[in-house]
């Protein structure tokens, strides 16, 4: 059995688990200096360990490599619950090399945005399926989204961008949505736009209601407000592979980690 180790600022990921599991943190110094506290001695016993990380920004990528130089005497598998560079081949490929040349084992993470041969990828398929109730009609906001889970959507929109803007049309198949509850689904929300458009087109439509599910809440800028404000999105579910704090009333947060590590089960 692994150990599991995570950053002091991850901690939030491992709130709603019991496991046991070993904190690190760092101290910066003015000059950008970094120490890393993490009891070593507690570790040397052991021969697997599991490093589970939120990548967010560089920083956190730099801390990561920090702790995994220290530790590279054992065997160690990172689990990337989210990492910034998961958007674009390039920048995926650059993780799955830069953790494979500083010796980690395996490599997994969680509902990628694009995936890699080297990065084990946890779809979350099945959680949304089992997490959505049966009455609403689940939509997948654009193509991409179809591509990672595509036997989960009974209804599939086209994305059109256009300058700054985003809108959604039909992908195919039109489906009556009058007074029907829609949930769409994505891997994760960065602007919000992609969301707001769908919800605004599904509501045009005649949707009952529009909710959302997305695994990763990057919201970058001022997405959250946002959605807040948008009068066609009811409610949005996320999960805590990003830590968010105070997020407004329309947000729901479910713990993962639970599932996630059933799901390494099977490696």
């Amino acid at each position: 059995m692994s150990v599991i180790v995570t950053n002091e600022n991850n901690r939030f990921i491992l709130s709603n688990s019991s496991r046991d599991h070993v904190t690190y943190n760092f101290f910066r110094f003015s000059n950008n200096g970094i120490l890393l506290n993490l009891d070593i001695s507690i570790l040397n016993a052991q021969k697997d360990i599991l490093l589970v990380c939120s990548v967010r920004n560089d920083n956190d990528l730099i801390e990561m490599l920090f702790v995994i130089e220290k530790l590279h005497h054992l065997k160690i598998d990172v689990l990337l619950m989210y990492f910034h560079f998961c958007r674009a081949d390039d920048g995926v490929n650059f993780m799955a090399n830069l953790l494979k040349n500083a010796g980690v084992r395996h490599i997994t993470s969680v509902d990628m945005h694009t995936p890699h041969k080297h990065i084990h990828n946890i779809s979350m398929e099945k959680f949304w399926s089992n997490f959505i109730n049966d009455k609403y009609v689940i939509v997948a906001p654009d193509k991409g989204a179809v591509l990672r889970n595509g036997s989960l959507y009974h209804l599939n929109l086209f994305k059109e961008r256009s300058n700054n803007t985003v809108t959604a049309t039909w992908d195919g198949n039109v489906l009556d949505i009058k007074g029907k509850d829609c949930m769409i689904v994505d891997d994760m929300i960065d602007t919000g736009k992609t969301l707001i458009a769908a919800s605004d087109f599904l509501t045009a439509k005649g949707a009952g209601s529009v909710s959302v599910c997305a695994t990763h809440a990057v919201l970058s800028e001022n997405a959250s407000q946002l959605i807040q404000n948008s009068r066609n999105i009811e409610q949005v579910h996320v999960t805590d592979t990003i830590e968010h704090k105070n997020l407004p009333n329309k947000y729901q947060v479910t713990p993962i980690f639970e599932y996630i590590l059933a799901e390494l089960k099977y490696i």
